[in-house]
């Protein structure tokens, strides 16, 4: 058998990852490992008995990760100049620790992490320069950043038949994500002065010239081109080892961050959000394989008929079955995170994760076939002014304040435990919705929209604390759009009106109304794009809500056509 070389770690550039045959895996395998011991063993971050003298904490358990990941593959000459630079999938295997809480409760391992909600206000502040004027975007990658912090205590680490010495982190430990956080701050704030958002602690900014939002090793940055180019990065390859991407405002590009595809035009005029592909196409499959035919495509995600009154469907699904709807549901949670559209009927099937009937299997099968015929479905945000409102983008207007705006958007159903739909717009930009299952059951529909509003306005105002941080206090009051008269009317009182069944707690929104700190908006039903997440629409309402939202299907707006006729329906 030929002895394995870099070579075989590679595979050509395909849209879905390698398939190889269970033996010629394995070899790879084997391979990759023992590069990874090397890797480690030259870095410093493990080393044998014989060369460590010293207190040695706990033994730690490990284990090798292998996986494919999309690398630029550069081939150089004798002389070390790059030729050729080529895509391609490279095989990686990665000495990851394994740590319980069962075997040992802490309560020191908490460590700060992005979420949705943020991470896509930086790129709607560069196009409406809410931050400062002409910024760019880019993304950086921390390389082996775990490896870098020291353990605080040396551990024993047994790979195979040798025992080795662990020095710094691994990836795994409980409280590696916790040090390298601390350690990576620290940087940054003796380098840069940077400052820390109190309510987003992944969020931070050095002056005027450049945020942040970090996500562990990951970094989406926006600041001034020179001071980035010629400062930020720089000063930071000389502590870490970086792979990063500045997009030029003179002819735009693209970078990747959080998994998630964004490609910018030349002079910023917009960017496009493209979420993975590779999920759709497992649901389908897999959907496809165990349901014995593929889901048929359509163009909504649920059904807005009557629900078929078959007893047999309300039976529970076959064991087997029931993994893999659960298995599936759990890949749609994730995705929802970036398709705004999927996430009413998402967490409807997440309702039914405990004892899935064939009923909530069909649910999924509509949901994956929607899925499939929206695959290539983005979302587009466009270059506008600092301070237009939704609805001064949406009808081209000028801005009319030199002041960054927030708003919210709510809506509820009214059902036994209704749902809550909220879209969080910012200087004219869709950056983040959600759609929940509300606690208790309404027994009216203003108290549906009331409980709607007040949960819309608590992750408002959290986006709101956050812009604020980063621009220095520039920024209006949270606007908050209801379609609901007497949720408006409720607002500028004080205490329950007729609504005498609601506890005192649940009147904050009155207190943050009349406080000046959010200012209550109706919003005519037709443009309250919160709609999408409440119940199943029929298609024109569906298609017309994501034109207002921003989705793009091959760069052609999503839902023109039926947005156009219910704007000829109003007039």
């Amino acid at each position: 058998m030929r002895e394995m070389s870099e070579n075989d770690l590679w595979q050509p550039f395909s849209s879905l990852e390698p398939m190889l045959d269970a033996a010629t895996m394995e070899r790879i395998d084997l391979y990759a490992d023992q590069v990874e011991v090397d890797r480690l063993l030259e870095m410093g971050v493990i080393t044998t008995h014989e060369k460590f003298s010293g207190e040695l904490g706990t033994q730690l358990s490990a284990k090798f990760v292998r996986s494919w990941r999309k690398k630029t593959r550069k081939t150089t000459d004798s002389e070390g100049n790059v030729t050729s630079e080529t895509q391609g999938w490279l095989r990686r295997s990665r000495l990851v620790a394994r740590e319980y809480n069962w075997l040992d409760v802490r309560d020191d391992v908490y460590s700060p992490s992005s979420n949705s909600a943020i991470v896509k206000l930086l790129p709607a502040l560069a196009l409406t320069n809410g931050f400062n004027n002409n910024c760019v975007l880019g993304t950086l990658d921390i390389g082996d950043a775990f490896l870098q912090v020291s353990q605080p205590m040396p551990r024993v680490v047994k790979l195979g038949k040798s025992d080795f010495i662990i020095l710094r982190c691994l990836p795994g430990q409980r409280d590696a994500s916790k040090l390298w956080y601390n350690h990576f701050v620290e940087t940054l704030k003796s380098k840069f002065d940077a400052e820390v958002c109190t309510e987003q602690p992944c969020v931070l900014k050095v002056k005027t010239l450049a945020a942040m939002v970090l996500h562990v090793d990951d970094v989406l940055f926006m600041g001034d081109e020179e001071w980035i180019k010629t400062t930020f990065l720089p000063e930071l390859e000389k502590e870490f080892r970086l792979s990063s991407t500045v997009v030029s405002r003179e002819h735009g590009g693209h970078f990747e961050f959080l998994k998630r595809c964004h490609v910018v035009d030349a002079g910023y005029t917009c960017v496009t959000v493209y979420p993975e592909v590779k999920h759709v196409c497992a649901m389908f499959d897999r959907y496809s394989k165990a349901n014995g035919k593929p889901p048929k495509l359509v163009k909504t995600p649920c059904s807005p008929g009557t629900p078929s009154m078959d007893a047999k469907l309300d039976e529970p699904l076959p064991q087997h079955l029931a993994e893999e709807f659960r298995s599936l549901v759990g890949i749609a949670m994730y995705v929802s995170q970036e398709r705004f559209d999927l996430q009413f009927a998402t967490k409807t099937l997440a309702s039914s994760l405990k004892q899935p009937t064939y009923r909530s299997w069909a649910e999924l099968g509509r949901l994956v076939g929607y899925m499939k015929f929206s695959e290539k479905f983005a979302l587009k945000m466009r270059k506008l002014q600092k301070g237009t409102t939704f609805q001064e983008a949406m009808r081209n207007a000028n801005s009319q304040s030199d002041l960054n705006c927030v708003e919210t958007f709510s809506d509820s159903d009214w059902s036994g435990r209704s749902t809550s739909s909220a879209v969080h717009v910012v200087n004219g930009l869709v950056v983040w919705s959600t759609s929940r299952s509300q606690k208790c059951v309404s027994l009216s529909s203003t108290e549906a929209e009331w409980y709607a509003a007040t949960s819309g306005a608590c992750d408002g105002l959290f986006l709101h604390h956050v812009i604020s941080f980063l621009c220095d206090g520039n920024v209006k009051p949270l606007v908050l759009h209801t379609d609901n008269s007497a949720v408006r009317m409720l607002s500028k009182k004080l205490g329950a009106g007729r609504l005498r069944h609601i506890r005192g707690r649940l009147l904050w929104l009155q207190e943050k109304s009349n406080g000046g700190e959010i200012d209550i908006k109706q919003v005519s039903t037709n443009y309250n794009i919160a709609d999408l997440n409440t119940k199943a629409l029929n298609k024109d309402r569906y298609m017309c809500l994501l034109f207002l939202l921003g989705f793009v299907c091959d760069g052609e707006p999503v839902g023109e056509m039926e947005f156009s006729r219910m704007e000829a329906k109003e007039m």
